[in-house]
């Protein structure tokens, strides 16, 4: 723990040094929070003042962030020891707009004193953010419940009888190293022999091929290795990837995510910086987007999760469908029970199949001054489609089906995209998505039958409604047999494919993140998923991983059912960051220059 802590001192310090150029907010107001009570500590309820200033346009307080709360806007280190008021050491816990929550190790005096919650004169200063080091603490922490040690101890490997060690003791055996000795820790690594009982099993392995990707020999071997070190279950191992700059490190990666993914294993993929993760979701994106007929089918068995504001996903639009948070939005209006696919294909239906009743419903309800939640709704929609200025007519039953039938039609349009897109695929199966379109195609053709002819009321009343058998000819017959052909096929898809009835965004959040093969995320973003996903994951696979620091991959290698793990990068490359003159570390570049029998991409 005492590197870490040192290193967190050396960041703040660093912070300290830039202070005059640190974004800082005025304060609205401060209060306490009776609601709160931690263990340590008080909590605190601020609201921040609105400011034009240009160095906050970038600058957004964020759960994690270290701030000194001081009654001067600070140039200067000094400004903070002011003896009229020291300056407090406060925590961001969460953030709500302008509303924060505070933690502080010591009671706001003048607040105390004076009893009063406007603060014109004080100032919310942005010193750094803490969130890495907290969540490498708590990994570090002895004994959380549920802790997967298989990766640490292999890790480790102090001695034979490691297995036999409490968690406690393992725990602070990994943390207790002297950072320079960490070359031994990393011994354990080597790649092993081929897995006896793997042979005795025959399990063989077939990897998919590249001969389309330009692969060389050595990018092959790489692949097809890692893919073997997954599908052993009888030893936890490591295997390394190296290759100096331009060699193919990260095409290589993509392309064995891409065969990860093709053969369902549950994959999560880290990377020390959100601009690594980003880099290698989009190359893994661009592998998968025109593998299928449907360009982005497959994209929902990848999820790319963090903070949108710091992966800048504004920047990344073609990173959107495979992000997280974007996802939930799309799939919860389709989920929605007042104008999602349910309620939609269901309105579909009737209206081909009675729309007299439909355009009668609607005609009463109107004269009664009742607007029921889908009608009001479909009024807002059409109204804004065709400007209409006279509200007191009401629709003909031609012009009441074609506009019903048209918001109906990309209702559904919008829900079939984004079931491809966005669904994990053995949720909704290619077979499924064939139909979709299919059924799309067949109401695209009536849309335009419906369009393109004066039908009149009374004809379209006949063509539509009648349950006669009678001869129809011309458009009306093409009308009439198109929706003879669609009814069915709208009908077998009510059947055919369900969507989970989740009424609330943390259940598709949760269903996403469990039913995902691959997911991404930076390495300290990987502690989530200690909560958010129940599901084991397989494989671990860091790129970039000279740039790691040792303490940051226990979050990670101790997910729930790791296995094994698969290490990319170069150790002539950027190492991890210290900022303490204090610590001698050796970050995972170590490991990478070790004469490991690792695999060699060239």
């Amino acid at each position: 723990m005492a590197p870490l802590v040192e290193e967190t001192h050396a960041d703040l310090l660093s912070a300290m040094m830039r202070l005059s150029r640190a974004p800082s907010y005025q304060l609205s107001s401060i209060e306490r929070d009776i609601s709160y009570l931690p263990p340590t500590g008080f909590p605190y309820k601020i609201v921040l003042r609105n400011s034009n200033r240009s160095d906050l346009v970038t600058y957004q307080p964020q759960v994690g962030d270290l701030a000194a709360l001081t009654d001067v806007r600070p140039t200067r280190i000094s400004d903070l020891n002011r003896p009229t008021m020291p300056f407090l050491l406060a925590y961001v816990q969460s953030v709500d707009g302008d509303k924060i929550s505070l933690w502080l190790k010591k009671p706001f005096v003048i607040e105390e004193k004076r009893h009063s919650h406007k603060h014109d004169g004080l100032f919310f200063v942005f010193l750094t953010n803490v969130t890495t080091s907290v969540r490498i603490w708590k990994a570090l922490n002895p004994d959380p419940p549920g802790r997967n040690l298989q990766m640490i101890d292999k890790v480790i490997r102090m001695n034979a009888d490691v297995s036999n060690c409490t968690v406690s003791s393992r725990i602070y055996a990994y943390k207790s190293f002297h950072l320079a000795n960490l070359a031994y820790i990393y011994v354990s690594l080597q790649d092993e022999e081929d897995c006896a009982a793997c042979l005795f099993e025959n399990n063989s392995v077939t990897v998919p091929s590249f001969e389309f990707h330009g692969l060389n020999d050595s990018q092959e071997a790489a692949i097809a290795s890692c893919i073997k070190t997954w599908r052993c279950r009888h030893q936890n191992s490591v295997k390394l990837i190296w290759g100096p700059p331009g060699t193919g490190k990260t095409k290589t990666i993509g392309l064995l995510l891409l065969a990860l993914l093709g053969m369902k294993c549950q994959t999560i993929t880290c990377a020390p910086t959100l601009t690594a993760v980003t880099e290698l979701a989009s190359r893994l994106v661009r592998l998968v987007a025109g593998a299928f007929e449907y360009k982005t089918y497959g994209l929902g068995d990848i999820v790319l999760f963090g903070s949108s504001e710091r992966m800048r996903m504004d920047d990344h639009t073609n990173l959107l469908h495979v992000f997280l948070d974007y996802r939930v939005d799309m799939l919860n209006k389709c989920f929605s029970p007042s104008s999602g696919w349910n309620t939609s294909l269901l309105s579909m239906i009737n209206l081909l199949e009675d729309p007299q009743q439909q355009h009668s419903r609607y005609i009463v309800y109107r004269k009664l001054g009742i607007n029921i939640d889908d009608d009001h709704e479909m009024e807002d929609e059409i109204s804004s489609r065709d400007n209409e200025t006279c509200k007191g007519d009401a629709l003909t039953l031609q012009v009441f089906v074609r506009k019903r039938f048209s918001i109906y039609k990309e209702r559904l349009k919008f829900c079939v995209v984004n079931f491809y897109t966005h669904l994990p695929t053995h949720h909704v199966s290619l077979e499924v998505v064939k139909n979709m379109m299919d059924a799309l195609d067949l109401l695209g053709s009536i849309e335009t039958l419906l369009n393109s002819y004066d039908y009149g009321d009374e004809g379209l009343r006949e063509t539509l409604y009648t349950e006669k058998e009678r001869e129809f000819v011309g458009r009306f017959a093409e009308l009439k047999a198109a929706i003879k052909s669609c009814i069915p096929v709208l009908k077998s898809l009510g059947h055919s494919f369900q969507i989970p009835e989740f009424t609330q965004r943390f259940m598709i959040k949760k269903m996403c993140l469990e039913n995902a093969c691959i997911l991404l995320c930076t390495v300290s973003g990987s502690y989530r998923l200690n909560t958010e996903r129940t599901r084991p994951f397989d494989l671990l696979v860091i790129d970039e991983a000279a740039q790691l620091k040792e303490c940051e991959s226990t979050i990670p290698f101790q997910l729930t059912g790791l296995h094994n793990a698969v290490l990319v990068g170069d150790e002539r490359q950027l190492p991890a960051m210290i900022r303490s003159k204090v610590l001698y570390s050796i970050s995972l570049s170590l490991l990478l220059s070790l004469p490991f029998k690792s695999q060699f991409v060239a």
